[in-house]
């Protein structure tokens, strides 16, 4: 039955039903909806201002409207549910998204808040908070979340914090010290295409170099590893539109160590490789010089000058993983430097005057035990064998 068909018989039954209405939810929410309805129609949050905002201003005027007997009320109703199913499905989308990012900072909440032992189990800890929340920086740079308003808010509040402002306005000036320098040097005829990208291959390095000190500054300060993202991700991060081709010398850096470290290790023979397995290409290399015999070109100049500043001149940071490879890399490098001179000082000094077979034997087998190439040596030690054998 309904109002419309009631008797005077169904007064005290409806009644009765109000009462028990009251008690509950509808009727008991009516005066807030009314206010509700209000507050809404006084309210300029529309669409117009954003899609979230639209999609919550439409939200509460179904769920203030949707029981009102005011008809005004109804068909606001009415035109707030096809925008809703027109936008819904956004926010679903944000919701998720907004879920993942949860996910990291929960995942970074349960670091904060495990014990730890000792220096070194503080240290570990301090390393692990890095990572994740080097992973949530990440995801906050993804497409997918960069747009959203939790993301876009945290990485303001971040950049303001790292002071992106100021390296920008190092970069552009570098670039017009480059500029001005490159116009002094070069003469009309010796303006080329090639030149150009030349040059701006060195702008890059010297980019690189600034970039470098910056982010291991701000890793050590703000507790990210920021060499952990991409060049991608930099960009949007630094707002920094050539950053992918600046990134690229940190990637190339370490991939340019890595391999000399493995092909050391390994007594590969290729040409490059045997210019660093060599005691004075491999000073050379680590002296910022492309080593002789090393290919020097496509812009391997430019590299290895960028891989010596990094790991010589770049202030360290613990927060940063790629930090600690590159320079354990480069020290073990100088470690093999320091063996090979040493190996070498003791044959040049044993060869004049070795009249032991047992020790000439044991130097040629010191020295072929080494990831070292010195045929000469090795070619001298055997023929002061082979004498020493003669004279039997």
């Amino acid at each position: 039955r309904t109002l419309l068909f009631e008797t005077k018989d169904d007064a005290p039954r409806r009644e009765g039903e109000r009462e028990r209405g009251r008690a509950g939810t509808s009727y008991m929410q009516r005066p807030a909806a009314d206010e509700l309805l209000r507050q809404l129609q006084k309210s300029n949050i529309t669409a117009k201002d954003s899609e979230n905002a639209g999609t919550v201003w439409h939200l509460m005027a179904v769920a203030a409207g949707l029981n009102a007997t005011d008809t005004q009320a109804q068909k606001q109703v009415q035109r707030s549910i096809p925008y809703l199913l027109q936008h819904l499905p956004t926010v679903l989308k944000q919701a998720e998204h907004a879920d993942e990012l949860l996910e990291c900072t929960t995942a970074l909440e349960n670091i904060e808040a495990r014990e730890t032992e000792g220096e070194a189990g503080e240290r570990e800890r301090r390393q692990e908070k890095a990572r994740a929340r080097t992973h949530l920086v990440s995801q906050l740079l993804q497409p997918r979340h960069v747009s959203g308003p939790l993301a876009s808010h945290l990485l303001s509040s971040l950049r303001e914090k790292m002071g992106v402002a100021k390296l920008k306005a190092d970069l552009e000036k570098r670039e017009r010290e480059m500029q001005r320098e490159k116009q002094a040097s070069e003469e009309e005829d010796e303006r080329s295409a090639r030149n150009y990208l030349l040059f701006l291959a060195k702008l890059s390095a010297e980019k690189s170099k600034i970039c470098l000190s910056f982010l291991l500054v701000k890793s050590e300060e703000l507790g990210i590893d920021f060499l952990n993202l991409t060049g991608d991700e930099l960009k949007v991060l630094l707002e920094v539109q050539d950053m992918p081709s600046i990134a690229k010398f940190f990637v190339d850096a370490l991939r340019l160590l890595r391999k000399c470290k493995e092909g050391i290790e390994q007594k590969r023979e290729d040409t490059d490789t045997l210019a660093l397995r060599a005691t004075e290409g491999l000073k050379t290399l680590l002296a910022g010089k492309v080593p002789p015999g090393m290919d020097a070109t496509g812009g391997n100049d430019h590299l290895v000058d960028c891989t010596f500043y990094f790991c010589t001149e770049a202030p360290p940071s613990q927060c940063s993983d790629w930090g600690a490879e590159i320079r354990s890399i480069w020290s073990w490098l100088e470690g093999q430097v320091e063996l090979w001179q040493s190996k070498e000082a003791k044959v040049d000094s044993a060869l004049p005057h070795c009249e032991d077979i047992q020790e000439v034997a044991a130097l040629i087998k010191e020295l072929q035990a080494l990831c070292l190439y010195s045929p000469e040596r090795l070619g001298q030690l055997k023929e002061r064998m082979a004498e020493l054998l003669r004279d039997m």
